[in-house]
């Protein structure tokens, strides 16, 4: 995906530490962080450090490479990708952990005496609901048409981008998974 996105992860996992011999004396030091963080500045993208971790500014990213950050205790922010739902499992309910979860639907009206004017209202009457992949979604955001027997959608939500360990719940759940693009359609109806 193209965009620009921050993506941070802790440098104790990219620091190298030899003692004079060679041998690595960093505990935490791992050669697959060490190696995205070169590919990092290899592809050209902002490199710093700060906090304790390695901060980079990325214009491309994808699902994999949230799997590699989160991994490593990494985060990234502003990255939105797809969600991809079975038809059969739209109406399954959304894990817990993510926003928005819940929502209040009106079921009917019950019977109150109004203080003011001692007359009887009719007042909304609610429950808790929680929303399904199909209803969780702002209504700027309709649900397409499934393509090949998968609905795929945004999962920036209700106006926000996720954060990467909601975007992880997405990815680690029964009913839906995180990936790059929509598959392009041959026009068919």
């Amino acid at each position: 995906m193209k965009g620009t996105f921050i993506i941070q992860i802790p440098e104790k996992y990219a620091i190298s530490v030899p003692d004079a011999q060679g041998n690595e004396t960093n505990p935490y030091f791992h050669p697959v962080v060490d190696r995205y963080a070169t590919n990092i500045l290899k592809r050209g993208w902002k490199l710093w450090n700060g906090n304790n971790m390695l901060h980079a500014e990325v214009h491309d990213f994808t699902v994999q490479e949230l799997l590699v950050l989160t991994n490593f205790e990494g985060t990234v922010e502003y990255f939105n990708p797809f969600i991809k739902v079975a038809e059969a499992d739209i109406d399954s309910e959304i894990p817990e952990g993510l926003p928005n979860r819940t929502y209040q639907e009106q079921v009917g009206t019950e019977a109150e005496i109004d203080p003011e004017t001692n007359e009887e209202i009719q007042v909304p009457t609610y429950v808790e609901r929680i929303h399904t992949w199909r209803t969780w979604r702002d209504s700027t955001h309709p649900l397409g048409e499934p393509i090949d027997g998968f609905y795929y959608f945004m999962s920036a939500t209700f106006g926000k981008t996720l954060a990467s360990n909601e975007l992880l719940i997405i990815h680690n759940s029964l009913s839906a998974e995180l990936v790059d693009s929509i598959p392009e359609t041959n026009g068919e109806a």
